[in-house]
């Protein structure tokens, strides 16, 4: 029973941040906010979803353990079956939250373009100056700078950038134990 409080709780909380999410995309589509501010609300929601993957995946873990205790002690059918019941659900609503947060994550990379950063030194010491982000790819980002334009690879930028745009960070991306 507690479990299924927990679902409830956690639904509704999602629910509340979905509604959130598209009133903020509506804002950011009609031109209501300023970049800076919608990027910082982006940010914002990958870093709830990315709490509600971690909540999810302790729960999954939780129930895991419960299913495995409940099925050596007992010969139960209908707990065993509850609990699995329980651990779809948990797995339906973490990848929910995974699309969630990857939605997130290329929203902040697409309100990103036009941005612009002080002076970057990439990994190899190469200092570049006047930089405007044009484009964030998974791979790479595309920049203006004073000296023309350039690609440079993700692993080449900094690590305060490679933060802001979120990058290698899809969380439990691996099957859960």
């Amino acid at each position: 029973m507690e479990g299924k409080v927990k679902v409830m709780i956690f639904t509704l909380i999602l629910l509340i941040a979905v509604s959130l999410g598209a009133n903020h995309y509506h804002l950011i589509k009609t031109g209501q906010t300023e970049s800076s501010d919608t990027i910082l609300q982006a940010q914002t929601l990958v870093d709830t979803a990315k709490l509600r993957i971690e909540d999810k995946q302790r729960d999954m873990a939780s129930t895991s353990k419960k299913l495995a205790a409940i099925t050596a002690l007992i010969d139960g059918d209908a707990e065993r079956q509850s609990l699995e019941q329980q651990i779809k659900q948990l797995q339906a609503e973490r990848a929910k939250a995974l699309d969630d947060f990857s939605k997130a994550v290329a929203q902040v990379r697409v309100l990103s373009a036009g941005l612009k950063c002080p002076d970057i030194t990439l990994a190899n010491g190469q200092a570049i100056t006047g930089v405007t982000i044009q484009r964030v790819m998974d791979a790479e980002v595309s920049l203006a700078h004073s000296q023309g334009v350039a690609k440079v690879k993700m692993e080449d930028l900094p690590e305060d950038i490679k933060a802001r745009f979120r990058w290698n960070m899809v969380p439990f991306t691996e099957a859960p134990k």
